[in-house]
């Protein structure tokens, strides 16, 4: 996709080489109409149908930050011609997921929609990738696939490409962002469980839990029909000591991560970020959350009372008990050397004794009989578990966080 193109949902297509934006709703766009358009039909059925203006709008041109946030948004105020709205636009680094209106009640995933557009990345195809996309939205609107959330995305969180690693705040360096990457992806294809980190400059307004639950849910992350995974958000706006961390969970994240796991986990991780070693920081999320699933699959997920040691502890641990023994063996050297009463060296040992003092007697004890009696400890649990809430998909999360 090299060319500058808008392709929008309402009457569209594109002539010969060249791509005509579109409208849904009304069969024109800007300088040629293309209302016999393959495209332009489906755009116009939806519209019909459900009410809604649909817009696919690429510009790979544009790898500006934001960029697809920009196109969107002017779509929006030059195109759409109603309030119920969706927009899917591409620039050449991004991909941004907007609506508004009825549209909201509908789940998307960003993530899916640009999978099945990146097959067609030449400018002869992108009638075809407008047809596709149309008829993913159709798909969905056909399903009744409404998320239980009224307003659907209120914050329409911008979207990647779907990367395991997103580091807007351009916090690692070329050869750390590669490493990490390999290794999340690496333990989210063996574990069958996504391992997402994001870091950003920006919470946008909104709180650093409903930026990562939103993250996770239109970036299409996820494995199985629960998207079982976790994410990571860094946001590194608020400076020293006011920087906020967030770790979402969904499906079997919530599960093998608990609330007391999160707090492990992200002490753990904080412990690096706090002196800005994002790459250490980072690494060790990946490698306590891949612990943690192994640890969940056999069964004994940690939790309050069944939780790993970490070094620190470890070390603090063995320092404390040979202290401890140190301190008890010079209390008993002190009092054995206390009641020491040395004598005068003699020839014999025999010359030691104490005339009278020794004597030697016997005696035995028989038993015919015994008896056990055992008694069984209950262990009494202390809460666990996690706690849950919606995000704005209306999907389950759980999670934590908290500023470093």
């Amino acid at each position: 996709m090299k060319k500058k193109l808008l392709v929008f949902i309402t009457a569209l297509a594109l002539l010969m080489s060249m791509a005509i934006p579109a409208f849904a709703s009304e069969s024109y766009g800007y300088g040629v109409s293309a209302s016999d358009s393959s495209s332009a039909v489906i755009a116009q059925s939806i519209y019909d149908t459900y009410g809604i203006e649909a817009f696919l709008i690429v510009d790979n041109d544009n790898s500006d930050d934001n960029g697809s946030v920009d196109l969107a948004k002017n779509a929006v105020g030059n195109l759409a011609k109603g309030d119920n709205v969706i927009i899917f636009s591409i620039t050449a680094t991004e991909y941004y997921l907007y609506r508004t209106g009825t549209a909201q009640n509908y789940s998307f995933s960003a993530g899916e929609l640009y999978s099945n557009l990146k097959e067609y990345d030449t400018p002869g195809q992108y009638e075809m990738a407008t047809v596709t996309f149309l008829n993913d939205v159709n798909l969905v609107l056909a399903g009744g696939s409404t998320s239980t959330s009224s307003t659907g995305n209120p914050y329409n969180t911008p979207v990647s490409d779907g990367s395991r690693l997103v580091d807007d705040a351009d916090l690692l360096t070329d050869s750390e962002e590669a490493e990490l990457l390999a290794k999340l992806d690496e333990i989210s294809e063996r574990q069958q469980f996504d391992v997402v980190v994001v870091t950003t400059k920006s919470l946008d307004g909104k709180s650093s839990m409903a930026y990562a639950d939103d993250y996770y849910d239109y970036n299409g992350y996820g494995f199985g029909e629960n998207h079982d995974g976790c994410l990571l958000l860094i946001c590194d706006a608020g400076g020293v000591g006011n920087r906020d961390w967030w770790i979402s969970t969904t499906g079997y994240g919530i599960t093998a991560l608990t609330d007391a796991g999160i707090d492990y986990i992200g002490e753990e991780v904080v412990s690096y970020l706090k002196n800005d070693n994002w790459s250490g920081g980072f690494n060790k999320f990946a490698e306590l959350v891949d612990d943690f699933v192994t640890q969940a699959k056999e069964g004994k997920p940690y939790d309050v009372g069944n939780m790993p040691l970490s070094a620190g502890a470890v070390l603090k641990g063995l320092g404390g008990s040979l202290v401890v023994a140190l301190i008890i063996a010079a209390i008993v050297c002190l009092k054995i050397k206390s009641n020491y009463k040395p004598v005068k060296f003699q020839k014999h040992a025999t010359d030691y004794l104490v005339q009278g003092s020794l004597m030697m007697t016997g005696s035995y004890d028989n038993f015919i009989t015994s008896s056990v009696t055992q008694t069984r400890i209950e262990s009494s649990s202390s809460g666990g578990g996690s706690s849950t809430h919606s995000g704005s998909s209306g999907t389950s999360h759980g999670g934590g966080g908290g500023k470093f």
